[in-house]
């Protein structure tokens, strides 16, 4: 269905319903954004209608179905549905990278990562994905965003471990054959199957980045395939000597969508829903607003906020913080030397040297 202001899919046994806005030609980023929503979908009728634990599999329709598992249906497939595209040459591997170091850039803006394991985001999806509230950016994480990408971390570690024998795809095949192919539900415990499957331990991997809620170590993995990760200030807010500064909260024109747990604004008292109508005495309309009034500011600085909060007007003082990093990028190291070969068989094509690959700025997302 091509409609304004639709994206998503739903994925069934034998088809799928998908949502996507009715110009996605008008772009290569719009058109691989409808590639990318299909292939995920498509992915699903393996993994998700037929790889599943019970719960999905032989789901009662009266009550809510719990699992521990949305992670590997979710992340595993989020991962494959990119590198499917990348694998049979529908977008580049400069591409590809752009839109992993996308969704690393909004884990890291996501606080609830350090709350939210993989699992607990899976089994708490019924009182937390599908009802979100204004807590939900410090007390959950996505098992879609985390779980894609700690699938593709995990799978250049299997590489790396193996030296190229093993990958992902095996573990995906041995679902596919234990379970998937003869309509059998795969445990809830899952890290035996991944085990077997690579010939590794991976209790410490399991343990910190499904069961915990350590990040996907995926600076680390990327340097093995000659791959450096970086994340720094965006070279505009530094400009003319300039201190990057932040609040800690979104807005949606004035507006307090939310606010981010250790930040300026949760210390001031700041609170989703308020209403931000002045800063030092000067208009406030949105968070362009912001940024210029704070823009000579330094971390430490003082400012007064003025805001509604539930039609009562308050003034916070606020004390500035430092910005966290609003610019991540992919760039190649030079002289990778057997990391290019590594590379090479991962995305199928020549390592390059020592060019940026992927960048994204993040200014926009947070003030």
């Amino acid at each position: 269905m091509l409609a304004h202001d639709a994206y998503g899919g739903l994925e069934h046994r034998a088809s799928s319903v998908n949502l996507y806005h009715p110009h996605f030609a008008a772009s290569r980023k719009h058109y691989e954004g409808l590639l990318e929503l299909l292939s995920h979908e498509l992915f699903h009728v393996w993994n998700g209608k037929r790889i599943a634990p019970p719960a999905l599999l032989q789901p009662d329709y009266a009550r809510e179905a719990y699992t521990s598992c949305l992670w590997l249906m979710e992340g595993m497939t989020s991962h494959y549905d990119r590198y499917a595209l990348r694998t049979s040459n529908r977008i580049t591997a400069r591409s590809f990278l752009d839109k992993v170091l996308d969704d690393w850039a909004r884990l890291m803006a996501t606080p609830g990562r350090r709350r939210h394991s993989l699992e607990g985001a899976s089994f708490d999806a019924w009182i937390k994905l599908y009802k979100p509230d204004e807590s939900n950016l410090n007390t959950t994480v996505s098992y879609y965003l985390k779980g894609g990408l700690t699938m593709l971390t995990l799978d250049l570690q299997i590489r790396r471990r193996t030296e190229g024998a093993r990958s992902l795809d095996d573990v995906a095949r041995l679902l596919w054959q234990r379970y998937g192919a003869s309509g059998q539900p795969h445990p809830e415990e899952l890290q035996p199957v991944f085990e077997e499957a690579t010939g590794l331990a991976l209790a410490d991997m399991f343990d910190r980045q499904i069961r915990g809620t350590a990040d996907p170590e995926l600076a680390e993995e990327l340097r093995h395939v000659g791959l450096e990760l970086r994340a720094i200030s965006d070279p505009a807010q530094l400009a003319d000597g300039g201190r990057p500064v932040w609040l800690g909260a979104t807005l949606t024109g004035g507006k307090v969508t939310g606010v981010h747990d250790h930040s300026p604004a949760q210390a001031a008292g700041l609170s989703p829903g308020d209403e931000i109508i002045a800063l030092d005495g000067f208009r406030v309309t949105g968070d362009a607003d912001v940024r210029s009034l704070t823009g000579a500011l330094g971390p430490g600085d003082r400012i007064e906020l003025a805001v509604f909060r539930r039609a009562r007007l308050l003034r916070l003082p606020v004390t500035l913080g430092a910005a966290p990093p609003t610019r991540y990028e992919i760039a190649g190291v030079p002289d990778a030397g057997a990391a290019a070969a590594r590379y090479h068989v991962w995305l199928g094509e020549s390592h390059p040297g020592a060019q940026l690959m992927a960048t994204v700025t993040t200014t926009a997302r947070c003030v």
